[in-house]
Parts: structure tokens; sequence; C-alpha cells
């Protein structure tokens, strides 16, 4: 269930198509990109990665890699084919800070929070997690002129480090602790023996002797740097571009008519001098110091510029890429157009709210709009644009509709896979559950709508829910069975601040207070669900797990979400991990240790806060889909084995 090509090798070494070089075939739109991925035998990861953050050329292996907020992109130009690194193939989470590769060719990222993998191609291994990074935010990193990396670091209380590590199997050590010239670096590079540090607090050199000092610039923060043909730096600053002069006369340099708007990105020619820069406005260079702007760069965010060397493109073709929000380009003076096609993956929204299964298909709702995989993807962003930030789908009994609440349109629905844009309820819905009687309910922030079946006509219950300011963030059904033998619809609704329920047919509100603990009276609600095999309720809570049997909380755990299989093993979604519980019947086995617990380090997890989780089947195996803010992620298990 992987879309494009998986191949079971970690090195590919794909076949040349033609001799015709890439960069002209690409010019001519002669062929799509060919997307693929690493094999993983129990895990998929699924996100877009046309975010680009960090670019890395692979000048020994003519590859370019793209650090994205969905994992690694590996393009080879010449053959246009794309290689996919995510969680499932050993990084760290899939939102990926910076890249970089070194003198022997090993490729370092660092991850959004916290963590650094490296990757060996060629070598039949995964990315290699570096265990001295488990409490350090890699900011910046670069190659060292020996070999292994410089590292800019940000621990958990804020505290800044500067630090190398010589090689994959080489421990972190620290060069440099705290102090201004090392806090939140921004960007830095190595000529010779000096490392050039730039940061909001101006710019910096550490020598040879290990020594940092800084120098003056007239207060101005420097955001990225670079080594100038015939000698200084290029700086890019909050207030434009300067060249800064070494020697005893230090001094900046700035013409009237280079960029003065914040500088993002710097990128020299070497043959020429010329100095490409993007800012938070334009993208251009300067020639003999002369400003030349490139005019039909797409509107967006763009966060890095690089030249690429000439073994990249035809002979007497120069190329510069840029990437950003909405991928990667390359430009020239006159143009900029993509630099490959992307994959149908591309449209996904990688911020997931809900996900719900129906056999081995997976519907997705993220904050960018619906999503659909059977194997391939569709979106539905063309045919509903406005159906945004979506926090509940529900399919019907007959399988024929499909219901949808968004924050931004209210509750629209699709009839066997078709969108109907007709307004149900013109009202941000954030929940929805359906009765055994075919009853559906829908819930915006603080009132309950329901809709008897086979009417479409949505009402709100006549008794308003005592919430006392508190918003509805989940709802769920249950049919209960009372001492007195008799079964009782019940409507709970988690909120804000405390637990709740409604009886349709008694028309009667009651608080936490009156049936559970007084700790569900202001904890916020953030997952219901029922146990198939036992038919309790189960509370996921900010501060723990909690079940309707005494009322007690098992586990204490910010849970985000919650799912059953039909064999009752219980799956929660937590803001550190993913754990798996066999069936827990009245709750005795919490006494333990889950059956498995799954983080980033360990699994394929696309990161470590679970936002949703839904649970398929595909002949003998169970397919959990887990959502997060950075993609969604597939486990297979067989069934029958908890």
């Amino acid at each position: 269930m992987s879309d494009g090509k998986v191949c079971d090798k970690l090195d590919i070494v794909p076949r040349r198509l033609d001799l015709v070089p890439r960069y002209k075939r690409q010019l001519g739109k002669e062929s799509r990109t060919q997307h693929q991925r690493l094999f993983n035998s129990n895990w998929t990861s699924y996100a877009s990665q046309r975010h680009i953050r960090d670019i890395a050329i692979d000048t020994k292996q003519s590859k370019i890699w793209l650090a994205t907020w969905g994992g690694i992109l590996c393009w080879s130009p010449e053959t246009n084919i794309c290689t996919r690194h995510t969680s499932e193939h050993g990084l760290l989470g899939n939102a990926t800070r910076c890249i970089t590769i070194d003198d022997e060719g090993v490729i370092w990222a660092a991850s959004q929070n916290t963590g650094l993998c490296s990757f060996i191609p060629g070598h039949n291994t995964l990315w290699q997690p570096h265990r001295d990074f488990e409490r350090w935010t890699v900011l910046q990193l670069i190659p060292r002129n020996q070999g292994g990396i410089y590292v800019a670091l940000r621990d958990f209380k804020g505290k800044s480090a500067l630090g190398e590590i010589v090689a994959p199997n080489s421990r972190l050590r620290l060069l440099v602790r705290d102090g201004l010239e090392i806090k939140e670096i921004d960007s830095f590079f190595v000529e010779k023996d000096t490392l050039w540090i730039g940061n909001a607090w101006g710019l910096h050199r550490r020598i040879e002797n290990g020594r940092v000092e800084s120098l003056e610039i007239d207060g101005k923060q420097v955001r990225t740097l670079t080594s100038a043909v015939g000698g200084g730096l290029w700086l890019g600053t909050n207030w434009g571009l300067y060249r800064f002069l070494i020697g005893e006369n230090q001094s900046l340099q700035r013409e009237d008519d280079w960029p003065a708007d914040e500088i993002l990105s710097l990128a020299v020619e070497p043959d020429t001098g010329d100095v490409w820069v993007l800012t938070a406005r334009e993208l251009g260079r300067l020639v003999d110091s002369v400003w030349q702007r490139v005019d039909n760069l797409p509107p967006g965010r763009w966060n890095k510029l690089v030249t690429v060397p000439p073994q990249f493109s035809s002979v007497g073709e120069k190329q510069v890429l840029v990437g950003g929000a909405l991928g990667l380009y390359q430009v020239s003076t006159d143009k900029a157009e993509p630099a490959f096609t992307g994959s149908s993956e591309e449209n996904l929204s990688n911020v997931i709210h809900c996900l719900l299964t129906d056999g081995d298909r997976v519907w997705i709702g993220t904050a960018g709009g619906l999503h659909y995989f059977d194997g391939k993807w569709k979106s539905y962003l063309s045919d509903a644009p406005n159906l945004r930030d979506i926090r509940a789908i529900l399919l019907e009994a007959s399988g024929n509709r499909l219901w949808v609440s968004s924050l931004r349109v209210g509750l629209q629905y699709l009839e066997q896979g078709v969108y109907i844009p007709e307004q149900i309820l013109n009202v941000p819905i954030v929940a929805l559950a359906t009765s055994q009687d075919e009853t559906l309910w829908a819930a915006s922030f603080d009132t309950i709508y329901y809709r008897i079946s086979n009417n479409l006509k949505w009402q709100p219950i006549t008794h308003s829910p005592p919430i006392d300011g508190a918003t509805i963030q989940t709802i769920c059904y249950q049919l209960v069975k009372e001492l007195s033998g008799e079964l009782v619809s019940t409507l709970w609704v988690g909120t804000s601040s405390g637990l709740f329920r409604y009886r349709p047919t008694l028309e009667l509100w009651d608080g936490a207070r009156n049936f559970a603990s007084k700790e569900l009276e202001k904890l916020s609600i953030q997952a219901l669900t029922i146990d198939p095999i036992t038919n309790r309720l189960w509370i996921g809570t900010s501060v723990g797990l909690f079940s309707e049997h005494k009322w007690q909380r098992h586990r204490e755990a910010d849970v985000q979400s919650l799912a059953f299989d039909s064999e009752g093993t219980f799956w929660l979604g937590t803001t550190t991990g993913l754990e798996q519980w066999p069936s827990p019947g009245q709750g005795e086995w919490f006494a333990g240790q889950p059956t498995a617990q799954f983080t980033t380090t360990n699994s394929g997890l696309a990161d470590n806060v679970v936002t949703a989780l839904s649970v398929g089947v595909l002949k003998d195996q169970f397919l959990l889909w887990i959502g997060s803010g950075v993609g969604v992620s597939c486990y297979r298990y067989q069934r029958g084995t908890v």
C-alpha cells in the first residue's frame, strides 16, 4: 500500500534512461519524476515532502538531498528519480530541520525537535540515530574539514552549545558552552581553520586555538553568511546585504541598490563570484555589484538557495536551486520553474486531525482538507477547496454517505465518494457519532445536533448542554444496560472542562459529579471510545486514562487518541508515543506495562504526538493508522497475535 515503486535495497542505483542530460529533458517536460521509497515490512509513513527546508549537494554521487517537514528526498537529476525517506527508514520523526553531507559522503540530518541521524549511501543500513543528541535540538550543521560535522545546539532549558562529531560511530564533543557568540546560531561555515558564526548577536569566529571572538558590525543580526570570491564575507542580515572585509581595517560595505530586506539565504557562483541572494520578498543576484532581480519566482515562503556544480547540468549552463513551501525550483535570471514533478502524496496536508478506516481503505481529515487512500492517493482539495480544518469523519451504516465536519464550513457530506456541495450545518463542527438506530450526532463548540435515520434535516437537541463556558471536544455513543436491565441510549460529551452525558429518551443531562469521580469534573476530555468486547467507556484526558469501571485512572499520560481493533487490542495515542495493550477487560491489565511502546526512536511513527487512531483490516492483518502533526503512519500486525 505504498505510492510508487517499493525497493528492498537501501542503496538504489537506477539504470540510465538515455544519454541525454537530465537537465535538458527536464526543461522539455518530456518525463515525470519517478518516486520510490525504501522497504519496511511493518511500517509505512506518508507525508507531503513538498516544503523544502534545507538542501545538500552530493557532488560525488551527483544527487541532491532535501530536508522537508515530511521527511527527506534524495533526487537524482540525471535519472529524475526521487527516493523518499521517512520515519519508517530510521529518521527520528518525519519533520527534518536541516541536512548536510560530510567529506566522506555521510548524510547527516537533524530532527525538528531533538536528535541527529546519519546515513551512509551504499551500506545496507537504515538511518542511524546518535545517542548523545537525545536532549539536544540541532539548529544548524555543516561539514568539518577533516570529516564529520559541526553542530549548533540548544537544550531543553534553552542553553546553547557548539559541538562536533567526527564520524558516525563517534561521540559528541562539546567545543563551546553558553555565551552569546554561540546562542541560537542562524548560520555558520568553515573557511580554512576558521569557523564563522552568525546569529542575532552579530558575527563571530572560532579560530584554531578554540577561542570565540565577536566582530563589530554595528549591531546587525546575521541571518546567513558565506565567503566572497576575492576575500571577505557576504553577510545576510536583518537589515539587508553587506560585504564584510577581513583584516586590520575591518569594515562593512554596501551599495544603495543592494537588497535592504531581511536576507534568508546566500549562494556564490565560484567561477564568477556572482552572489545569489534570497530575501523575505525577492530573489536575485549581484553581478559586478549590480542587483538583478528574478521577477517570475512564484510568491510564497522560500527558505534555501544553492548553486549547483557543473556536473549536474549540461556544459555551459548554470543552475541555481531555491527551496521552500512550493517545492524545489530551478532558477535563472529570466525564469523559475519546478525542478521535478511531485508525487500524489505531495498534496497531503501533514497536520492530521482525524482518521476513519473502511477495511483496507482510510479517510484522512487534515488541516488542509480531506484525503483518501486505498493504495493510491485521492485529494478533495480541488473538489472542495473550502473544506478545510476537518475534525471528524463518519461513514453511515450503508457505506454510501460520508459525513465530514469542518471548522471552516460546518457539516458536509460525500455521496459514494462524490462531494455534494450542500450547506447542512453552517457552524464549526468538532465531533460526530452514530447510534445503533442510525441516528447521527454532531457537536459544535457548545451545541449538540442530531439527525434521525433517512432524514437529511439536522436539528439541535431541546436542552442545551450544561457545560458552563467549556467547549465540546469529542462525543461518543453507548447503549448502556441499567441495573434494571433496561437498555438506555447515552451520548457521552467530552469538553475542555469535564465529562458530561446526555440520555435522549429521558432528555436528561448530567455532569461527572453525578456518575463519576470528581477528577473527571474539570479535566480536558480529549478522546472517548467504547471497548467492543465489554461495551465499556474509556476516556483519554490531559492527565491520564480513565474508564467507567469504578471511574478510576488507569494510566498517567496526556492521552490524545484511543482505538480498539475487533479483537479488543487497545491502542493509546499520547504526546510521548503510541502504546499497545491487550484487551483491558475491567481494567486490571493496566497494573502492568503495555505490550509494546512505540516512539520515533524505535518505530516508523511520524511523530511522538499521536493525534488520531483508526484500525482497518487487510486479509489476516490489522492496519493501524496513526495521525500526527507531520504525517500519517500505518503499522501492520497479525490478527490473533495479542
